[in-house]
């Protein structure tokens, strides 16, 4: 007899983030307290590539974002497959509808309140932006 849960059936859930970051800081929005990573701060999230490419339009028309290789994360009641998208922006401008939203600088993430996979993530994107900004002789 097949149990309605099986350990080895795990669903799988898909989600895109858009990391926008702009004269040394990142865009992040504050989860709501109930839920997964609750009350955590994280790149705004969208269901799919075409609705962050609308706001990414709405926000910067004609801005290019670069799309990172996916990513898993697992939770204990299902999987998260989400690919980051970069958006490397001149100025610091803030997508209509993100109440909850804020700049935090590059190098203060350490002390943010991020969840473990977005932490990762931005610290890899910290760093290659604090690389190129070093390569180029620019702070």
């Amino acid at each position: 007899m097949v149990s309605w849960y099986s350990p080895e059936v795990v669903p799988t859930r898909s989600a895109v983030f858009l990391v926008v970051v702009a004269r040394g800081a990142v865009l992040l929005e504050e989860r709501p307290s109930r839920g997964i990573w609750g009350g955590l701060w994280v790149p705004p999230q969208f269901e799919t590539a075409a609705a962050l490419k609308a706001a990414v339009k709405a926000m910067a028309p004609g801005a290019k974002v670069e799309a990172l290789a996916q990513r898993t994360h697992g939770f204990t009641h299902y999987t998260l497959e989400y690919v980051p998208y970069v958006l490397k922006a001149t100025r610091r401008v803030t997508p209509a509808g993100l109440d909850a939203a804020r700049w935090v600088p590059l190098d203060a993430l350490s002390e943010a309140p991020l969840p473990a996979p977005m932490r990762t993530l931005l610290g890899e994107i910290a760093r290659a932006t604090s690389g190129r900004r070093a390569a180029s002789g620019t702070a």
